[in-house]
């Protein structure tokens, strides 16, 4: 349906219309949860790319407008099973990111900022959920020094980070499968990439890792705590 829409008229944007009331339908039907995770990929896909072909510079960063609807989705659950359609408004950014070597590094700083404001509420709904005052204060002062390693690393492993944080908040396996990946592609895409010395990006790497750990032996802290 999307190609005899697209082709005849050469329009991305027609095709990405055309699957508009299939992703609809197979969001309504709860049978197939497989279904539905693939026509709502195809259709976030062919809309992207119908942004590309009116604008190349947006289209690092309109994918990721679509993760905050995926992470309400799971944070918030509706009746109806939408987790498929969920999975795939957080996957398709980071997939479609992989394909084109310039989103890897340059992922705009809107995406950034979208990211950075997802990262800060899931932060603040774990804080809420620990009990004990002296936890909270580790945990929060944990936030800090992950903002500025996200700020260091491309928005790709921004995004990564917010897919890590789901996953410890919901206490999905699956999805801190794909953030860790999603964040090891990324840094590695930006080794190579980023047009400075060795040296540098041996600093920034070897920095940011060195904080993430100081933050994981804080988190464990307060967990004993709790």
């Amino acid at each position: 349906v999307a190609a005899g829409a697209g082709i005849p008229a050469e329009s991305v944007w027609a095709a990405a219309v055309a699957t508009l009331p299939f992703a609809a339908v197979a969001a309504w039907q709860q049978r197939s949860q497989l279904l539905q995770f693939l026509i709502v990929s195809i259709t976030l896909a062919l809309i992207s790319f119908a942004v590309w072909d009116h604008s190349y510079r947006m289209m690092a960063d309109v994918p990721a407008l679509f993760m905050p609807f995926g992470v309400a989705l799971l944070l918030y659950p509706p009746r109806r099973n939408l987790r498929p359609t969920a999975f795939a408004l957080l996957i398709v950014p980071q997939v479609l990111a992989s394909f084109e070597p310039g989103w890897t590094v340059w992922y705009g700083w809107p995406a950034k900022a979208v990211f950075l404001a997802l990262f800060a509420v899931l932060c603040v709904v774990n804080w809420r959920r620990m009990p004990d005052a002296r936890a909270r204060l580790l945990a929060a002062g944990a936030v800090l020094p992950v903002a500025v390693v996200a700020l260091l690393l491309p928005t790709g492993a921004s995004a990564a980070l917010v897919l890590l944080a789901l996953a410890y908040t919901l206490g999905s396996r699956t999805l801190a499968v794909i953030g860790a990946l999603a964040a090891v592609y990324f840094i590695w895409r930006f080794y190579w990439d980023l047009q400075e010395t060795l040296l540098t990006k041996s600093v920034i790497l070897m920095s940011a890792g060195a904080v993430l750990l100081i933050c994981y032996g804080l988190l464990m802290r307060a967990r004993r705590l709790s």
